[in-house]
């Protein structure tokens, strides 16, 4: 008994891998036009020093 659980336990397909999972996720749908960088400046204004208006 104790032999068949350590099988299980160390086989190969006992875990999925983080790629695995990562595969599995859906892709989210982002506009193109989005200025990453410039958004995250303008929501941090006050942190940076930056009086917001």
């Amino acid at each position: 008994m104790a032999e068949d659980y350590l099988k299980t336990v160390v086989s190969k397909n006992a875990f999925e891998t983080l790629t695995e999972l990562l595969d599995k996720l859906d892709i989210p749908k982002i506009d193109e036009d989005i200025d990453f960088k410039k958004q995250y400046y303008e929501e941090r204004a006050e942190k940076y020093g930056f009086k917001k208006e």
